[in-house]
Protein backbone atom coordinates (compact mmCIF):
# COMPACT_ATOMS: atom_id res chain seq x y z
CA UNK A 1 0.00 0.00 0.00
CA UNK A 2 1.26 3.38 -1.12
CA UNK A 3 -0.06 6.12 1.07
CA UNK A 4 -1.08 9.33 -0.27
CA UNK A 5 0.30 12.41 -0.28
CA UNK A 6 -2.11 15.41 0.91
CA UNK A 7 -1.88 18.66 0.69
CA UNK A 8 1.41 20.57 1.74
CA UNK A 9 3.04 17.59 1.09
CA UNK A 10 1.60 15.84 4.50
CA UNK A 11 1.23 12.09 4.73
CA UNK A 12 -2.02 10.88 4.94
CA UNK A 13 -2.37 7.47 6.81
CA UNK A 14 -5.69 5.98 7.49
CA UNK A 15 -7.57 8.09 10.29
CA UNK A 16 -4.46 9.90 10.94
CA UNK A 17 -2.32 12.53 9.20
CA UNK A 18 1.66 12.74 9.96
CA UNK A 19 2.15 16.11 8.45
CA UNK A 20 5.26 18.08 7.77
CA UNK A 21 3.47 21.34 7.95
CA UNK A 22 0.33 21.34 9.84
CA UNK A 23 0.35 19.42 12.05
CA UNK A 24 -3.07 18.69 14.20
CA UNK A 25 -2.56 18.50 17.88
CA UNK A 26 -5.79 18.17 19.69
CA UNK A 27 -6.55 21.70 19.64
CA UNK A 28 -3.26 23.47 18.68
CA UNK A 29 -2.11 23.28 14.70
CA UNK A 30 1.80 24.09 14.24
CA UNK A 31 1.98 25.51 10.69
CA UNK A 32 5.85 26.41 10.55
CA UNK A 33 8.93 24.07 9.55
CA UNK A 34 11.23 23.57 12.57
CA UNK A 35 13.76 22.11 10.14
CA UNK A 36 14.40 21.79 6.67
CA UNK A 37 12.32 18.38 5.08
CA UNK A 38 13.81 15.65 3.15
CA UNK A 39 12.59 15.13 -0.23
CA UNK A 40 12.26 11.31 -0.09
CA UNK A 41 13.02 8.99 3.51
CA UNK A 42 14.55 5.86 1.21
CA UNK A 43 18.04 4.97 2.38
CA UNK A 44 17.62 7.17 5.05
CA UNK A 45 17.94 6.70 9.13
CA UNK A 46 15.37 7.87 11.31
CA UNK A 47 16.01 8.26 15.02
CA UNK A 48 12.98 7.92 17.69
CA UNK A 49 12.62 9.66 20.91
CA UNK A 50 9.93 9.08 23.08
CA UNK A 51 8.95 11.75 25.93
CA UNK A 52 5.99 9.95 28.53
CA UNK A 53 7.55 5.78 27.67
CA UNK A 54 4.21 4.87 29.66
CA UNK A 55 1.25 7.61 29.21
CA UNK A 56 1.70 7.73 24.98
CA UNK A 57 2.62 4.19 24.92
CA UNK A 58 5.09 4.07 22.58
CA UNK A 59 6.10 0.61 22.36
CA UNK A 60 3.19 0.07 20.57
CA UNK A 61 2.70 3.54 18.34
CA UNK A 62 6.29 3.53 17.29
CA UNK A 63 6.61 -0.02 15.95
CA UNK A 64 3.19 1.05 13.65
CA UNK A 65 4.87 4.33 12.48
CA UNK A 66 7.69 2.25 11.38
CA UNK A 67 5.81 -0.37 9.57
CA UNK A 68 3.67 2.19 7.90
CA UNK A 69 6.84 4.41 6.97
CA UNK A 70 8.51 1.12 5.80
CA UNK A 71 5.65 0.33 3.43
CA UNK A 72 6.23 3.69 1.38
CA UNK A 73 9.74 3.67 1.65
CA UNK A 74 11.43 0.24 2.07
CA UNK A 75 15.06 1.51 2.72
CA UNK A 76 14.51 3.46 5.22
CA UNK A 77 16.39 2.32 8.68
CA UNK A 78 15.48 2.96 12.15
CA UNK A 79 17.53 3.89 15.75
CA UNK A 80 14.99 2.85 18.41
CA UNK A 81 13.89 4.57 20.84
CA UNK A 82 15.10 2.22 23.35
CA UNK A 83 18.76 3.74 22.32
CA UNK A 84 17.87 6.48 24.09
CA UNK A 85 16.81 7.90 27.34
CA UNK A 86 12.95 8.43 27.36
CA UNK A 87 10.89 10.98 29.33
CA UNK A 88 11.14 15.13 29.37
CA UNK A 89 15.08 15.23 29.30
CA UNK A 90 14.77 14.08 25.65
CA UNK A 91 15.30 17.47 24.87
CA UNK A 92 18.31 17.94 26.93
CA UNK A 93 21.89 18.57 25.66
CA UNK A 94 23.20 15.24 26.75
CA UNK A 95 20.17 13.56 24.37
CA UNK A 96 20.47 15.72 21.68
CA UNK A 97 24.65 14.98 21.78
CA UNK A 98 23.64 10.78 21.59
CA UNK A 99 21.57 11.94 18.84
CA UNK A 100 24.32 13.92 16.97
CA UNK A 101 26.50 11.24 17.24
CA UNK A 102 24.30 8.75 15.50
CA UNK A 103 24.09 11.24 12.39
CA UNK A 104 20.22 10.12 11.56
CA UNK A 105 18.57 12.19 8.85
CA UNK A 106 15.66 12.60 10.65
CA UNK A 107 14.17 12.52 14.31
CA UNK A 108 10.76 11.37 14.99
CA UNK A 109 10.11 13.54 18.67
CA UNK A 110 6.95 11.49 20.77
CA UNK A 111 4.07 10.17 19.27
CA UNK A 112 1.40 12.24 21.44
CA UNK A 113 -1.58 14.08 20.03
Amino acid sequence: MTLPLGDRGSLLVPDHSIDSLGIEVGKHSCWHLFAARLPDLNGKVIAELAVDPTKWQPHRTMPYIEELLKKQFPDIKFIPMQEFPMGIQVSSDQVIRMVAARKPDAVIIGNAG
